[in-house]
Parts: structure tokens; sequence; C-alpha cells
């Protein structure tokens, strides 16, 4: 009986100490496949503002990928020999069908308005309007990047 009690303390010191690891989780970085490194380079220095931290092109295994950041984001973008579009992919599939995985990615921002003028200017392409989420009553919208990623935007 005892060493069943000692099992299972063990196991629950180990479960609250993963529980207090993960109770500490911060967004660290949002990693992207995209069709032309340089070109998704561009664009997200242009609309989001991100200076490129390091680049790896590695022709023998296939890839090239790099790291843009800012003081609070850091996107990895990774551009593959062998990749297909998420158009390409769904091409064939009825409206409203999704990929399993990746959606979307999100920032909250405190002038959303500002935000959403800004972009305007850019010409970038939006995913629908700005609406205001009826569950927190703030306002919000989507981007799409050069590659059709989701990228939503929340008034903070």
């Amino acid at each position: 009986m005892f060493r069943i009690y000692s099992i299972y303390f063990l196991l629950l010191i180990s479960f609250s100490q993963l529980t207090a690891q993960t109770s500490k989780l911060q967004p660290f970085f949002t990693g992207l496949v995209v069709a032309d490194v340089d070109s998704s380079i561009a664009w997200y220095s242009r609309v989001l503002g991100l200076k490129l931290r390091n680049r790896v092109d590695n022709e023998q295994r296939g890839f090239k990928q790099v790291v843009l950041i800012n003081e609070e984001v850091m996107i990895e973008l990774v551009e593959l020999n062998k990749s297909i579009s998420i158009t390409s992919a769904l091409e064939n599939q009825s409206a409203g069908t999704k990929i399993h995985g990746f959606n979307k990615f999100g920032f909250s921002v405190p002038d959303i308005d500002s935000l959403f003028q800004q972009l305007a200017g850019q010409g970038v392409t939006f995913y629908g309007k700005m609406v205001v989420d009826p569950v927190n009553n703030k306002k919000t919208f989507l981007i799409t990047d050069p590659d059709g990623n989701l990228i939503q935007f929340f008034e903070k």
C-alpha cells in the first residue's frame, strides 16, 4: 500500500511541476511556409515593420529560411523546394473547406482604426471587413499575406 501511495505522490508532484511550467507559456514565434521567401520578406517588412534577423539558404536540403523580428514578434518564413499553395490544395474542394492545421495568427493593437486605415493605404488584401467581436465587444479584422495566410488584428 505504501508503494502505491508513493507512486501516486510522485505522479502528483510531477504533474504539478508540469502545470507550473505550462502556466508560464508565452508566445515565442510563428512559422510559415511561403512560396517566395524574398517577396515575403518585403511584404512582412513593409506591412508589419519586421526586420530581418537571419537567413539560411540551404540548396542541398531544399529550403530557404529567414527569421523576421521586431521588439515583440518573431516570424520564421520557410521556402521549400517541395510545397503547394493553400489555393491549389483546395481547388477541387467545396466552398468553405479548410485544411487541418494552421488557420491564422493574430496581434492585439492599441489603435485598430489607425492600423486599418494604414493597411488600406498600403493596398493590403483584407479578408472580410472590420467587425465587433460579440464575445469581447472589441473590433477585429483579418488580412492575407501574399500566400493567403490569415493575419488577424484585435483591438486592445
